[in-house]
């Protein structure tokens, strides 16, 4: 995406953040060809739960394992077993102040061709939790920010047709080469209205700005022709204070020391909890298009189990989640937010057991 990273392996070495007790450094992981695999470490002096749960997040989103002990050890043993698809990683430090980091993920995927594609992800460096937009913006003035963007993207696109219909003559439509800009971008941008696309869905934050990023109009086929390709959109905080939530404004505020707990919520957070009364576990799951889309983790081991099952929102009071064997559901997850917590029942083979997930 439009996130790619100009030349992100100068970005960060090893590099110590704005607050001090913030550093940054990296693992890497050289194959025998030109591949390489690369992920940032967070160490936090003052506050090492927070940066355990960053690096849980980023190891089982981008190599899916938990790093453990030995993180490089991990990353060396999944690129060795294969990463589904992933012919290299990298990463580059894009923010970070005294209340969030922001880390930029960048990730080549290789199949019948390759794809290249850069996710940016912001944490709380109080409590160590990705930062959802739904954490920062009221859920009614969402529509608001999607507006935004969507007006952001529809001008961009106005301005391209706009100086090619001044500048072409009729001998340069004739050129083989010539591009109908207004075709181009006309039939997607159709769609994606049509199709009611939530432009908000991928977002990061920087200093003083929310960012948005939205997929390009072309496929790789005639990616060469597109000129505007991903679509970045920043958004100033002093342009939309008064659509922030509590938690939005005290992390967005800039002082340290005010920063409130996130909403509470099960899903894309890293959490972690027990099954019964002593074993361990980590979950990172996500709710995408009300369907459940992550794993969770016997910290012991460190290995995915991957989660399935139905989801209405992010921040949903209850669900349930399988696992699964084959075409057979081989464990059964029954969640409830209480008392502060998500409290419930791990079922699998005629045996119950208890389990509790902690929130931050």
């Amino acid at each position: 995406m439009k996130r790619l990273l100009v030349g992100i392996s100068a970005l960060l070495c090893c590099s110590l953040a704005s607050a001090q007790s913030v550093k940054v450094s990296e693992l890497v992981y050289q194959t025998d060809s030109y591949n390489k695999y690369r992920l940032p470490w967070v160490t936090q002096s003052d506050n090492p739960q927070s940066a355990q749960r960053i690096n849980d997040a980023i190891f089982s989103r981008s190599v899916a394992y938990l790093p453990g002990n030995d993180p490089q050890l991990t990353l060396n043993n999944a690129v060795k077993q294969g990463i589904d698809g992933v012919a290299s990683l990298d990463y580059g430090l894009v923010e970070s102040n005294d209340n969030f980091i922001t880390l930029a993920i960048f990730t080549e995927f290789c199949g019948a061709y390759c794809e290249s594609d850069t996710s940016q992800f912001s944490f709380d460096l109080k409590h160590g939790t990705g930062i959802l937009l739904t954490d920062i913006i009221r859920p009614e003035a969402l529509s608001s920010i999607n507006d935004m963007i969507k007006a952001n993207i529809r001008g961009e696109i106005d301005a391209l047709i706009k100086r090619q219909n001044k500048s072409p003559t009729p001998v340069e439509k004739q050129d083989e080469d010539y591009v109908d800009y207004q075709a181009f971008y006309g039939d997607c941008w159709v769609m994606r209205d049509e199709d009611d696309i939530r432009f908000t869905n991928s977002f990061s934050l920087e200093k003083g700005k929310l960012v948005f990023f939205n997929d390009r109009c072309s496929n790789h086929a005639n990616r060469a022709l597109d000129e505007l390709g991903e679509f970045t959109t920043k958004i100033s905080v002093s342009k939309i204070a008064d659509l922030l939530t509590p938690y939005g404004r005290s992390l967005l505020s800039g002082k340290k020391d005010g920063v409130i707990s996130p909403p509470a919520q099960l899903f894309n957070r890293m959490l972690y909890g027990t099954i019964g009364n002593k074993t361990s576990i980590a979950i990172n799951a996500n709710c995408l298009s009300k369907s459940v889309n992550g794993a969770y983790f016997y910290t012991k081991y460190g290995q995915p189990i991957e989660l399935n099952g139905s989801c209405l929102s992010a921040n949903a009071q209850s669900v349930v989640m399988t696992t699964s064997s084959g075409d057979t559901a081989a464990e059964r997850i029954e969640l409830t937010l209480k008392e502060g917590e998500y409290q419930g029942s791990w079922i699998s083979q005629g045996k119950t057991l208890p389990i509790t997930i902690l929130l931050p």
